[in-house]
């Protein structure tokens, strides 16, 4: 039986609303461990169970705005007993949920049907999958999600995003980018879609990579990072401790180690609306490492300003405002 079946089976209205009620209780202030237990404990009862909980959840982070992924119950911190008026407004976003996951039921395995997510400027959302597979997407991105039957599918209009596949086999998890295309076989990757340049990284698994239609697949591996641009392909291998930290993004973080300026301030950019703009050879050609949050460019021109010594500008043009960093 498939997991589509599953759904027109009798009780999948009442398995819904379950979900629907633990998403619900899970956002009281008054959850806890035994409420954590008696969740994984209905969730192993059956996969109707697991595909409707995953599935409301998603439905839920478009809905409500929310990050599907909770921290665990024991990470909280304590607050007070739960007011009527949360009660009110949890259910009733419980309900917007319900209404909202409606269309979601007929489809196979992704969460939505011909649904687009997008991230804004310095923004980040998590995606859960109807089959438990996860998208993170980084600032300014757009994704879109379509389902035929069991197929699994999802396009990277622009932007980047982090990639954990439950691997099925009869079912290949396929991302298209720039018109080339990407097969799961079991993995974690990054696929980031900057103008004219699409990269690929391996972080754990194997990753089938087509630079076109009906052109040869190339087979990627741990540390495998693939860079492809017009008329030119490239596939070099990075220590995926390496790997890790150039995805740091999905921690909040860039880091860098021995960047120059330039690149430093090309990811400042990315996130933030005050651009950092490196004046002269001399400065661009320096180089740095640190950590830094992705929204705190500040501290950026801090460092180059006491650590590096440069001189560091504020200012406030038509286009909005900027950091002009120089020797």
């Amino acid at each position: 039986m498939s997991d589509t079946d599953l759904h027109h089976e009798p009780g999948a209205a009442a398995v819904n609303e379950q979900a629907a009620n633990w998403i619900e209780r899970r956002m009281r202030p008054t959850w806890g461990e035994d409420d954590e237990a008696a969740l994984q404990a209905w969730l192993a009862e059956a996969i109707a169970h697991r595909i409707a909980f995953w599935r409301l959840e998603g439905a839920w982070s478009e809905t409500s705005r929310l990050i599907a992924l909770r921290p665990p119950a024991l990470q909280r911190p304590q607050r007070s007993p739960a007011t009527s008026t949360w009660s009110t407004i949890s259910k009733s976003l419980a309900a917007a949920v319900l209404i909202a996951a409606a269309g979601y039921f007929a489809s196979g395995y992704i969460t939505a049907q011909n649904a687009t997510y997008s991230t804004g400027l310095g923004e980040r959302k998590t995606l859960t999958l109807a089959d438990g597979s996860k998208i993170e997407l980084n600032t300014n991105t757009i994704l879109r999600t379509a389902t035929a039957g069991d197929a699994r599918k999802v396009w990277l209009d622009k932007g980047e995003a982090y990639f954990s596949v439950k691997h099925d086999a009869a079912h290949p998890f396929e991302v298209i980018a720039q018109g080339r295309r990407i097969t799961d076989l079991g993995t974690r990757f990054n696929v980031r879609s900057d103008a004219g340049q699409l990269k690929v990284a391996v972080l754990q698994g194997r990753v089938s990579f087509q630079e076109k239609s009906g052109s040869d697949h190339i087979e990627l591996n741990p540390g495998d990072v693939v860079v492809a641009e017009a008329g030119k392909l490239s596939l070099t291998r990075v220590p995926t401790g390496d790997l890790t930290d150039r995805l740091s993004w999905r921690s909040g973080k860039l880091m860098f180690h021995h960047a120059p300026l330039s690149q430093v301030a090309a990811e400042f950019n990315r996130y933030n609306g005050t651009k950092v703009v490196i004046a002269g050879e001399g400065a661009r050609d320096m180089t740095i490492n640190g950590t830094f949050a992705t929204n705190d460019v500040q501290a950026f021109g801090r460092i180059a300003q006491t650590i590096l010594g440069l001189k560091v500008d504020h200012q406030v043009t038509k286009q909005g405002t900027r950091i002009v960093i120089s020797r």
